[in-house]
């Protein structure tokens, strides 16, 4: 194998990689309809890393998110890979290449899994812009309370999109049972929208606080009784723990690493302009699946 792809999400330190393609090739793409799966350490396998948020030379109270959470996106190369037939499943045949994905239900399981990914990370969201606005009292006026209102009606949208598809779920031929597709696909085209508005209101109600934020160095210097009184919040909180919670709020929608998570919730499932009619919608009766 020769050749090179997009590898996002903890790559670098997983063990193997599977490779295979979502469906929409074409009579003459049989090239690219090969499906396999190789250690990382096989030779001739490259990663290609982008410089990481969390690089271990970074405060833990100045970037909280970051230090502790970030995952490492690269690029995944091929250099001439020989891969054994015993690691091959599919071998350049764009009718089986094609088929993987919905008759392995592949598309159900990585479908439930993304909505229920999204649904934390939006009430993470939510819950610190919800920590900001009670900190800085105001919570109580009727805009902010909208704002609020919006991104926690969308909350709701999407567990009641993931329940729906849990108790409308496919009953298989072999006895198993498999999330019901429909509601999670509404979900892969809602999500990007609804954490990036969350992400948006959150901007909003820090505001300026966001942006002169002092260091953990700053709370142990002879500036720290100006630091811890004047960084207060309005509801009472101390110094120390607004500013800890502010971090956390930039971290996750200003800095390096809460862009790149907006970023990737947009372009999770690929470009979202491109579509392939067909591609994920099922086709025939439950009971007809395998």
């Amino acid at each position: 194998m020769r050749g090179a792809r997009m590898l996002a999400t903890l790559g670098p330190v997983a063990d193997e990689v599977l490779v295979f393609s979502l469906p929409g090739l074409r009579p003459g793409d049989e090239a690219f309809s090969s499906v396999f799966g190789l250690p990382l350490d096989t030779p001739g396998v490259k990663l290609i890393c982008r410089e990481p948020h969390g690089d271990g030379g970074r405060s833990a109270f100045d970037h909280p998110l970051a230090v502790n959470f970030d995952e490492t996106d690269a690029l995944l190369v091929f250099d001439d890979v020989l891969v054994p037939w015993e690691r091959v499943f599919i071998y350049n045949n764009v009718e089986l290449a094609n088929a993987l994905y919905p008759r392995s239900n592949l598309r159900n399981h990585t479908a439930h899994q993304t909505s229920i990914r999204g649904l934390v990370k939006m009430q993470f969201a939510v819950g610190v812009a919800m920590a900001v606005a009670d900190a800085v009292k105001i919570d109580g006026f009727l805009h902010i309370q909208q704002k609020l209102g919006e991104c926690i009606s969308n909350i709701e949208l999407v567990k009641s999109a993931i329940v729906r598809a849990e108790v409308e779920h496919d009953k298989l031929q072999d006895g198993f049972v498999r999330a019901n597709l429909s509601p999670l696909e509404a979900l892969r085209g809602f999500l990007p929208f609804a954490y990036a508005r969350a992400i948006e209101v959150l901007q909003v109600l820090g505001a300026g606080g966001l942006i002169m934020l002092p260091t953990a160095e700053d709370f142990g210097s002879e500036i720290a009784a100006d630091v811890d009184r004047y960084y207060q919040g309005a509801s009472g909180m101390r110094g120390l723990d607004r500013a800890r919670l502010f971090k956390v709020a930039w971290d996750l929608a200003g800095d390096a690493f809460g862009t790149r998570q907006l970023q990737y919730e947009r372009y999770y499932v690929g470009d979202p302009c491109a579509s392939w009619p067909g591609r994920f919608l099922p086709t025939t009766a439950p009971s007809a699946r395998n």
